[in-house]
């Protein structure tokens, strides 16, 4: 094979791995949507800056009935919380980060992307997790450090808590956010601000995440419970009935140590005894080509690079024919 031959197989294999889930953008929709800096470089430099990307979503949310009900800008990224209305949320961020990038690059005399790729989304389950959203993406600042406490937030105009508590934009939904509180604006106001303050010490969105059942369904794009993945998997036309639904990779562990009659420790360790071997096939092939986990994550858990898991999962099959097992044993 020509050196030339070889980088083309190599790209090719290389995409087959990289190649980008496609998003999962209907109207009616709840997005998470956050973008950031290429290279981790401001985007906001100063409030001009922040004034000119608050006016120009303003604007395109009217266009595209596109419904906002929190967002935060820090120097660095911004984060929007959105109901999708006919026009498609890719649509949506394509006219507002490519105007914004040009508005500051003509600004700041600069040339170039503005931001890191495309932008990311994560469509979420509403009632379950709408208000810590909300209060997620409006703390933003305090947890990025932008402000020091939560009374230097009251008084930061370039997030949704703003408007929540005093009204001082008229394109945010606030009305459906403070009813989930009271149908007293003042009382719920307080009770929002409560609300907030449980949280100033939580850590990530995986506080969120928590709520998931081991053994639901579970995709990256998607915030909400099993039922919920599955109903918008279907939707997409992306579900499989039968397809092994995602456990931890512990429990995956525990299951597989059990059946091959070897130590969960053994299975994590540098053995080459044909049991371990074995063991670790059929885990990697299970985590990696029936759960979606990556080649990396596999490995980290299992103590090897990357593509020895993915050279071990290929192997999977074989092992599981060999050895008479079906899938459902370890399920």
């Amino acid at each position: 094979m020509t050196f030339c031959g070889f980088c083309g197989l190599f790209f090719r294999v290389l995409c087959k791995y990289m190649a980008r889930q496609a998003r999962l953008d209907f109207p009616g929709t709840l997005q998470h949507v956050t973008a950031r800096g290429i290279g981790r470089s401001l985007i906001f430099r100063d409030d001009k800056d922040r004034m000119s990307f608050v006016n120009r979503l303003r604007v395109l949310l009217k266009e595209t009935e596109t419904r906002c009900y929190a967002w935060s800008l820090l120097p660095g990224r911004f984060h929007l919380l959105l109901e999708i209305g006919a026009t498609p949320l890719s649509a949506l961020m394509r006219r507002l980060m490519t105007s914004y990038a040009g508005l500051f690059n003509n600004r700041h005399r600069r040339s170039g992307h503005l931001f890191q790729n495309r932008y990311r989304s994560t469509l979420c389950e509403k009632g379950r997790y709408f208000l810590e959203l909300v209060r997620y993406i409006h703390l933003q600042p305090l947890r990025g450090g932008v402000v020091k406490s939560l009374s230097e937030l009251e008084n930061y105009p370039w997030t949704g808590h703003d408007a929540l508590m005093k009204d001082s934009n008229d394109w945010q939904e606030r009305d459906e956010v403070l009813l989930l509180f009271s149908s007293g604006k003042e009382q719920a106001r307080q009770m929002y601000a409560d609300f907030l303050k449980e949280a100033v010490n939580q850590g990530t969105l995986e506080v969120v995440r928590d709520g998931y059942g081991d053994g639901d369904p579970s995709d990256g794009r998607i915030l909400g419970s099993g039922d919920f993945v599955v109903k918008v998997l279907k939707e997409a036309g992306e579900f499989r009935e039968g397809d092994v639904k995602k456990v931890s990779l512990q429990t995956l562990c525990q299951r597989i140590s059990s059946c091959f009659n070897v130590a969960e420790g053994e299975l994590r360790s540098p053995l080459k005894k044909k049991p371990v071997v074995d063991a670790k096939s059929i885990f990697s092939y299970l985590a990696i080509k029936k759960m979606g986990y990556s080649g990396v994550e596999v490995g980290d858990y299992l103590n090897v690079r990357g593509y020895s898991a993915m050279r071990l999962s290929q192997k999977g099959p074989e092992i599981l024919q060999a050895n008479g097992l079906a899938l459902s044993t370890f399920l």
